[in-house]
C-alpha cells in the first residue's frame, strides 16, 4: 500500500464505510471520502487501537503515519519498563526524497512530467489526442498556477466551458485529476484538492448514439448497388466483400498483411498492433474469403506489396494501406450516408448470427470482441477457429443467396474488367 492506492480507496456503494488493513494500519473509508487512520498495537496478548487522524489533514502520507504510531506507542509506554510486543516482523519504512528536477512548481511543470508517464501507457494517437486537448482548454488557463494554488473554484470555470461536449469534458476531468494526483504522489501536495471537480459540473455522459446500419434483410439492395456501381473500382468492392465476411473493424482489414495469410491452414494471423485492442486474432479464411484474397493476389503480382488490401498509389504500393475510409466513403457516393456506415457492417453480421442461434461466444468472436472477465479468459484458451470457420461460410452463404444478380460472381471471376476508372484511381 501507498500513497497514490491511499488516495485511490473508494467506499463500495451501499456500505457505511469500508476498512482497509495493512502492516498495524487500518484505514476507514466513508462514501463521502473522507479517510480516517487508526494503528493497532500488541501489550502482550492484547490489542490495541488507536486513532491517528484524517487523511490529508492530520495524516499526510503513509510514512507520516507510521511515526505517528511510533510517537504513540513511544509515549505510552515511556513510563513502562516493558515495550508492547508486536507479533509480526517490523516494516521497514523508506521515504524517498524527490530529485530536483522532479519537483514541480506549476501545473504545467507536473503536467509534463505526467505526460512522460502516460506516453509509456498509451499509443501515439491517443498521446497526440491529449496533448492537443490540455494545450487547447486546459493549459493556457492553469499552466502557470502554482500547485498549491489550484482549487475547484478557480479550476471549475474552466472545464464549465466545454459543458456542451460532455464526453470531452468528462475526460480532461479526469486526465486533469491524474496529473493533480501526480503532483501529490510527488509530496507537492498533501492531497488533491479537485477529486470532486466532476461532481461539482455535474459531468454526465451523453446517450449512445449507435453507428447507422441495415438489418440483414436489406442486403440484397446493398450488395447490388454497391457492386453494381460505376463510380467503385473493382479492388474497393474486394474490400466490401472482404469486410462483409470478416466482420472485423475497418481499420484492421486494410492493415492485414500477406507474410500473415496461411493458406494452407485457412487463417490469417493479425498482430496485436493492427488490432484495436492490442489483442492477437486469428481470423479464419472461408471458402468465399478466399476467392476474394486470390483476386488480391494476382494484383499483388509483380509489387509485392505488404498489405493485401495495400494503396494503389505508385508511390506507396509497396508499403502503405488503402485507407481506412475507402468503404465508408463509397457508401457516401452511392447515397448510404446516415444509413449505413462502414462499422455498421459489423451489426448487419452480427445480427444475423444471433437471429440463426449462432452461440455467443463464437459471434462475439468473430467480432473480434473479449468473452467473459480475465478469469474466465485464463482459464478458456481456445479461440474457436474452427466453429467461426463455419460460421463465416454459412454467413458467406446467405451473403450470396441475396446476391440476385450475381455481383459477386462478377466481380471476382477472371474475366472481370475494371473499365470504369482507372485502376490506380481507388476510391
Amino acid at each position: 500500500m501507498n500513497d497514490i492506492d491511499v488516495i485511490n480507496l473508494r467506499c463500495p456503494s451501499g456500505l457505511p464505510r469500508q476498512t482497509v488493513s495493512f502492516n498495524n494500519l487500518l484505514v476507514n473509508v466513508y462514501p463521502t471520502g473522507k479517510k480516517v487512520f487508526y494503528a493497532r498495537y500488541f501489550d502482550g496478548k492484547k490489542q490495541h487501537k488507536v486513532r491517528l487522524g484524517v487523511w490529508g489533514i492530520d495524516v499526510k502520507t503513509i510514512a507520516h503515519a507510521y511515526q505517528l504510531r511510533q510517537s504513540w506507542i513511544d509515549d505510552s509506554f515511556k513510563s513502562k519498563s516493558k515495550s508492547p510486543a508486536v507479533p509480526e516482523a517490523p516494516v521497514e519504512v523508506i521515504q524517498l526524497e524527490p530529485e530536483e528536477n522532479f519537483s514541480p512548481k506549476t501545473f504545467s511543470d507536473c503536467y509534463h512530467l505526467w505526460l512522460n508517464i502516460f506516453a509509456t501507457q498509451v499509443n501515439a494517437k491517443t498521446l497526440k489526442t491529449t496533448q492537443y486537448r490540455f494545450e487547447k482548454f486546459v493549459l493556457p488557463y492553469l499552466g502557470n498556477y502554482s500547485l498549491n494554488d489550484i482549487s475547484i473554484p478557480k479550476v471549475a470555470p474552466v472545464f464549465k466551458v466545454l459543458g456542451n461536449r460532455p464526453d470531452l469534458q468528462r475526460r480532461l476531468v479526469a486526465q486533469f485529476n491524474q496529473v493533480m494526483n501526480y503532483a501529490v504522489c510527488l509530496t507537492q501536495l498533501y492531497i488533491n484538492p479537485c477529486l470532486n471537480l466532476g461532481k461539482v459540473l455535474a459531468v454526465r455522459k451523453q446517450p449512445v448514439t449507435n453507428l447507422p446500419s441495415i438489418h440483414y434483410s436489406q442486403i440484397d439492395e446493398l450488395i447490388h448497388t454497391f457492386l453494381s456501381s460505376t463510380i467503385i473500382n473493382r479492388v474497393t468492392k474486394l474490400l466490401f466483400i472482404f469486410s462483409m465476411l470478416s466482420l472485423l473493424r475497418p481499420g484492421e482489414n486494410v492493415k492485414i498483411q500477406w507474410k500473415n495469410v496461411d493458406f494452407k491452414n485457412n487463417v490469417i494471423s493479425i498482430e496485436a498492433e493492427d488490432m484495436k485492442k492490442k489483442r492477437p486474432f486469428r481470423l479464419p479464411i472461408g471458402n468465399l474469403m478466399r476467392r476474394v484474397l486470390n483476386v488480391m493476389k494476382d494484383y499483388a503480382y509483380g509489387i509485392d506489396p505488404k498489405y493485401v488490401f495495400f494503396s494503389f498509389k505508385t508511390n506507396e504500393s509497396k508499403t502503405e494501406h488503402m485507407s481506412t475510409e475507402t468503404v465508408n466513403k463509397a457508401l457516401n457516393r452511392i447515397n448510404y450516408k446516415g444509413i449505413l456506415c462502414s462499422h455498421g457492417i459489423r451489426a448487419i453480421g452480427r445480427t444475423w448470427l444471433r437471429d440463426n442461434k449462432f452461440p455467443f461466444d463464437v459471434s462475439e468472436m468473430m467480432l473480434a470482441h473479449k468473452v467473459g472477465s480475465d478469469t474466465v479468459n485464463a482459464y478458456m484458451r481456445s479461440d474457436l477457429l474452427s466453429e467461426r470457420l463455419e460460421a463465416q461460410n454459412k454467413w458467406a452463404d446467405y451473403i450470396e443467396s441475396m446476391d440476385k444478380e450475381q455481383e459477386i460472381q462478377k466481380i471476382i471471376s477472371e474475366n472481370y474488367i475494371d473499365n470504369v476508372i482507372p485502376l490506380f484511381n481507388v476510391v
